[in-house]
């Protein structure tokens, strides 16, 4: 039913993107990559009732948009691309609530597991920012981006305890979560530590498919 609602259309752009990354499409991708977040945000808009305390996830995909746009331009705005996609996280958590959850036995060891998983990632990726020309200025940022996609990722399992949120919300909340932050993990290795084949294609296939399964969850949860 979701999908008859349109979002095979964003679906069909992150298909056509990844084909343009394995064809080394360079300006087909400056059309591809901000349509697919540009044709999940029209049709997570053409929902009823969607602003009715769901406009925190809108202003999240929206500067997800942002984001995509300023990645795509040369070296100097990934800065400017990676604030935009903290200030998307931080909508995320706002949305997600995680302070009405119950701290449960199960959800204190996911925190501890995924902070022990962001400070061995850090612990990776900090050197290379302290020492790699052009980088060392993103050090403090890195750290806080970090934080906030933990977060954001910590906020999402939450809904497993919000009676509000129903088991087939959830399910595409918490892989869609998941998937988002192995995306930036990726990212954040391939462009700091060392490059690997294939990164952008795995990159932008984790984070569009981390993408829809979060903006399904949304539209399931309000129907």
């Amino acid at each position: 039913m979701i999908l008859m609602g349109g979002l095979w259309i964003p679906i069909i752009f992150a298909v056509v993107d990844l084909i343009a990354v394995l064809g080394k499409k360079i300006r087909l991708q400056y059309v591809t990559k901000p349509a697919v977040m540009l044709s999940l945000l029209i049709w997570m808009l053409s929902h009823p009732g969607l602003f009715v305390g769901k406009s925190w996830f809108i202003l999240g995909l929206l500067f997800g948009l942002i984001g995509d746009i300023l990645l795509l331009l040369p070296g100097r705005f990934f800065l400017f691309g990676l604030g935009s996609f903290l200030v998307g996280h931080l909508s995320y958590i706002l949305y997600f609530q995680p302070w009405q959850s119950e701290l449960s036995v199960w959800f204190i060891l996911f925190i501890i597991a995924v902070i022990l998983t962001a400070i061995i990632y850090l612990r990776k990726i900090c050197p290379y920012l302290l020492t790699k020309r052009g980088a060392r200025r993103l050090h403090v940022l890195v750290i806080i981006y970090c934080f906030f996609l933990s977060l954001m990722l910590i906020s999402a399992f939450a809904t497993i305890s919000q009676p509000e949120w129903s088991i087939p919300a959830i399910l595409p909340t918490c892989f869609g979560a998941i998937l988002f932050f192995v995306s930036d993990c990726l990212l954040g290795f391939d462009r700091f530590v060392k490059s690997f084949w294939g990164a952008r294609f795995f990159v932008r296939t984790t984070y569009y498919m981390g993408q829809i399964l979060l903006a399904s969850a949304v539209i399931i949860r309000i129907n």
